[in-house]
């Protein structure tokens, strides 16, 4: 595993001000979540799949694996 993509470096920096933050997979830094919701509340326990991008959303960069 490498370094951090640079995006995600310089976007956590402004996050940080506004007490938010990308969220990462812990074990790779360059798993970033994209947001996702359900569509509607079956009321079944299930909750919303989670969506890894392959692609800084940023920049459009191939992200490392």
């Amino acid at each position: 595993m490498g370094e951090q993509h640079k995006c995600f470096k310089e976007l956590s920096k402004v996050l940080v001000e506004e007490n938010t933050r990308l969220q990462f997979n812990y074990l790779n830094q360059n798993h970033v979540f994209v947001a996702t919701e359900r569509i509607r509340n079956l009321r079944d326990g299930k909750k919303a799949k989670r969506v890894v991008a392959s692609y800084c959303p940023f920049c459009g960069e191939k992200l490392e694996v």
